[in-house]
């Protein structure tokens, strides 16, 4: 169990980490169609290397399907991805990293969409790989 002086003291060297704003983290989305098969779905997966693939539906809300929603389905060649994605919280350009990490950590997704705030569309996505390394980074220039 970690104490709580090491607590507090990972707590504060976080804190301006926890507060920057996602815009700069923002990369590519994997977006795809409700009617695409889930078959294709895992093509994409593995093509691009991701673990989430995103669908824009009708109502501009976004839905997610993730490896463990797949690992979870039957009959991957005519299931359609519109039946086994769920509707995910997306972010904006204004969200900082500790919003982006509590979704994240509650919905158990390893990336999600940032919409534009205008028209709803979705215009990337932040993905947890690049807030490790932005972490990463921060402690290592800190040394």
């Amino acid at each position: 169990m970690i104490s709580q002086e090491i607590s507090r003291n990972l707590y504060e060297s976080l804190k301006d980490v926890h507060n920057k704003n996602i815009k700069e983290f923002i990369e590519n989305p994997v977006l795809t169609k409700e009617d695409v098969t889930v078959s294709k779905i895992i093509g994409m997966m593995l093509k691009e290397n991701v673990h989430e693939v995103f669908i824009q539906l009708q109502d501009k809300s976004v839905s997610c399907i993730n490896i463990r929603d797949i690992l979870s389905s039957t009959n991957i060649d005519t299931l359609k991805s519109s039946t086994i994605g769920k509707t995910i919280q997306s972010l904006t350009e204004k969200d900082n990293i500790r919003n982006a990490a509590r979704i994240m950590n509650l919905q158990r997704l390893r990336s999600l969409p940032v919409i534009d705030q205008n028209n709803q569309e979705v215009i990337g996505q932040i993905s947890s790989k690049r807030i490790i390394k932005y972490i990463y980074d921060t402690f290592a220039r800190k040394k």
